[in-house]
């Protein structure tokens, strides 16, 4: 059989060779000569015999006092690392996890367990960046799906092969792939768990992007109080390290949503003084962002506006610009308003001919920043599945232009949004809110006919709409108290 492998004819040795391990079953000659073939259906891709032949020589090899004269420990290691390695050439990831998965009598389960862990990881990676990269929404959702998945398989690989380790030098080094994979997979739990195992083993040696993903982990599980504690440990004890930038930010929502938006400023604005930041990161954008949001939040109008506006000038495409373009409409459009019931209750003429100036500049510039979020938002509809808090602020925008349009003066335009609005909506309760507006509108603009028209018509939608639930979430008022506000609006 060897001799026939050695002139190539590969035929003949298979064949010798299966004579042999059926002749002589047990014997060390039959366990080599099953190898060789092994090997020979591999070159022939013939994986699926080839991975039956290698799960009975793995049975022999677990057996204790296992040795053969024929094949050295090397050769086998050899010959299944190259195979690996040509799998991972081919892009077969799934064909190279299952060799390493079958592999682990004869490599070792140290050794196999790795060539797993790695090769889930970097498949997950992968398809993560396949993602990014395509154009077609739900695809790409459906890789980020998938890659998740491959990150999770590898999480747990990667633990198992830290049990298997324990006592290695690189044990710490599988607990940091784990929760790293974890956390890429959105495995919080398994995060959080293998961050912390590393914590109590490892002295020093990643601490600080081992607490950042610990944070983000737990604000991610809603513990918001662990999580503070993990990323001011970051903060605190690693003020030089690239990690305390994303720790800076991750903190200030944790301050959010403990009600200290004190110190989530003060948060931010570090990100913003740091020599180690300059515009171009990532890290310096998403705190001036989050400044904005910060300051709309707490109803700083003004900060809120210097900073959004600054922020949507720098980065009229980051992820953030359609968030940030509604909430500046909104400051726009509050602080528009709110002049404006003050322009009316001051005794001031001269007040009153200043204020409408500036009223109506802030309503125009929020008009157009509305519209350019409906716009967006309504492009991504068309291109693939929103996320709810899109659709919500998709229909919140609609009836903020028919607002601002109203308070311009311009009734038929915003009757005419209302209408629209009325029809997008007409098997939700928000449709209520359009027609509310719609008879408003309608009345003054003398035509009481149109008006009558729309209370029928917020009946039937009334009527339509099967049970209570979006009532109170979308409208301000619940299905028996709309049947109350109709009447009203019906005596008026």
């Amino acid at each position: 059989g060897e001799c026939f492998r050695a002139l190539g004819d590969d035929r003949a040795a298979a064949a010798q060779f299966a004579r042999l391990a059926r002749l002589h079953p047990g014997t060390e000659e039959a366990w080599a000569a099953e190898f060789r073939q092994m090997l020979l259906l591999w070159r022939e891709n013939n994986d699926s015999e080839a991975m039956a032949i290698m799960d009975r020589l793995g049975k022999a090899a677990a057996a204790e006092g296992f040795r053969n004269r024929w094949v050295a420990p090397a050769e086998i290691a050899e010959a299944l690392l190259a195979r690996f390695e040509r799998l991972l050439a081919s892009t077969d990831q799934a064909q190279a996890v299952d060799l390493a998965r079958h592999a682990a009598p004869l490599l070792g389960a140290g050794k196999a367990g790795r060539l797993e862990a790695e090769t889930l990881a970097a498949w997950g990676r992968r398809l993560a960046a396949e993602a990014e990269s395509e154009r077609r929404p739900e695809a790409a959702e459906q890789k980020r799906v998938e890659a998740r998945e491959k990150l999770r398989e590898a999480g747990r690989a990667y633990e198992r092969l830290a049990q298997v380790e324990i006592t290695s030098r690189e044990y710490t080094d599988y607990l940091f792939a784990a929760t790293e994979s974890y956390y890429l997979g959105h495995d919080y739990s398994g995060a959080v768990r293998m961050a912390r195992l590393y914590l109590r083993n490892e002295v020093r040696r990643r601490h600080p992007q081992t607490l950042l993903m610990l944070g983000d982990s737990l604000l991610a599980l809603g513990r918001v109080e662990a999580a503070g504690k993990a990323l001011e440990e970051c903060i605190e004890f690693f003020p030089r390290d690239p990690a305390v930038h994303r720790a800076r930010l991750l903190a200030a929502r944790a301050c959010l949503e403990k009600n200290r938006p004190k110190q989530a400023e003060q948060h931010l604005n570090d990100n913003l003084s740091s020599n180690a930041l300059t515009p171009d990161s990532i890290e310096w954008r998403d705190s001036l962002f989050a400044l904005g949001m910060l300051a709309h939040e707490t109803g700083d109008a003004e900060q809120a506006i210097a900073r959004l506006q600054e922020a949507l000038t720098r980065y009229p495409k980051a992820p953030q610009a359609v968030s940030a373009r509604y909430a500046l409409a909104d400051v726009l459009a509050r602080r528009a308003r709110a002049a404006l019931a003050a322009a009316e209750l001051s005794a001031d003429s001269g007040a009153r001919l200043v204020l409408p100036k500036a009223v109506h500049d802030d309503l125009q510039a929020a008009l157009a920043l509305y519209r350019r979020v409906q716009h967006d938002l309504q492009s991504r509809n068309e291109t693939g599945m929103p996320t709810p808090a899109e659709r919500a602020m998709l229909r919140n925008a609609i009836f903020a232009i028919g607002a601002a349009l109203a308070d311009l003066g311009e009734h038929e335009a915003a009757a005419r949004t209302f209408a629209a609005a009325a029809i997008r909506y007409q098997h939700q309760p928000a449709a209520l809110n359009a027609y509310a507006q719609l008879i408003a509108l309608y009345r003054r603009l003398g035509r009481p006919i149109d008006a009558q028209q729309a209370i029928a018509q917020a009946r039937q939608v009334l009527e339509r709409i099967s049970g209570d639930e979006g009532f109170v979430s979308a409208t301000p008022f619940s299905r028996s108290q709309w049947t109350e506000v109709l009447d009203d609006l019906e005596r008026l």
